[in-house]
């Protein structure tokens, strides 16, 4: 009988035990999982660095803009006839035997030495063809209102520096062309003016002659043509 009695309270005090434990759910941690009593092992996530990444978008592989083939140090602003940049260099589209120029925004003040040259191609036939680097223009709106200017005349065959305007001037002695300068079609041509108004001109880097400009009182530069779809290229001017 006592063996009973205490079988029925062991069991009453069970039940009591279970009753308490439903009355008291387990508390979450901030994980999300229930704590248990005695030593706590916390699963701690392993600690990552998220880096911030752009979307890689690859750049455009463009190639840079391509020069021009022009190289001068002028900028034309008033012409006559049909002048362009082209793959060589500035070419004046003649298709007849006039004359045509192309002057510059570039001024050489009174008693500033300089030094003015061109590379130069004919494409048409030598002997009715003219160059011509003008220097001492009176401004850069037209030849006519008075400028010098070195003309090569395959056409004349003459090396000579001339005034073209309202009246027409001559400076200097003729020189003409070699056999071997005549029938070549790629050249240079170079004029050196100094600070007292002596004008030194070349063809092929050979020194033609050196002519007293007395008269010259400074003025804007350019190039120009006669009968001949010339090209000029690498057009320089530096001052002494």
């Amino acid at each position: 009988m006592k063996k009973r009695w205490y079988l029925l309270i062991a069991s009453l005090l069970a039940v009591g035990m279970l009753a308490g434990c439903s009355d008291n759910p387990p508390a979450e941690n901030s994980s999300g999982g229930a704590s248990t009593s005695g030593t706590t092992t916390s699963a701690t996530t392993p600690e990552t660095t998220a880096q911030e990444t752009s979307p890689t978008t690859e750049s455009p592989t463009t190639e840079p803009p391509a020069e021009s083939s022009f190289n001068s140090d002028l900028t034309f602003v008033n012409s006559v006839g049909a002048w362009l940049e082209t793959a060589d260099g500035y070419q004046i589209l003649a298709d007849d035997t006039k004359a045509f120029w192309a002057l510059s925004d570039t001024k050489m003040e009174a008693g500033e030495a300089f030094t003015f040259e061109a590379d130069v191609t004919i494409n048409d036939p030598m002997n009715i063809s003219q160059v011509a680097l003008y220097f001492g223009a009176a401004d850069s709106e037209h030849v006519k209102n008075g400028a010098y200017d070195l003309r090569f005349g395959f056409k004349d065959n003459l090396m000579r520096i001339f005034f073209t305007g309202p009246e027409t001037r001559r400076y200097g002695d003729v020189v003409n062309f070699t056999d071997e300068q005549m029938n070549t079609s790629s050249f240079h041509i170079k004029l050196e003016m100094s600070a007292d108004n002596q004008a030194t001109y070349y063809f092929d880097d050979e020194k033609i002659a050196t002519v007293a400009v007395e008269d010259y009182a400074g003025g804007y530069l350019g190039v120009g043509t006669y009968g001949t779809n010339a090209i000029f290229q690498n057009i320089s001017v530096t001052k002494q």
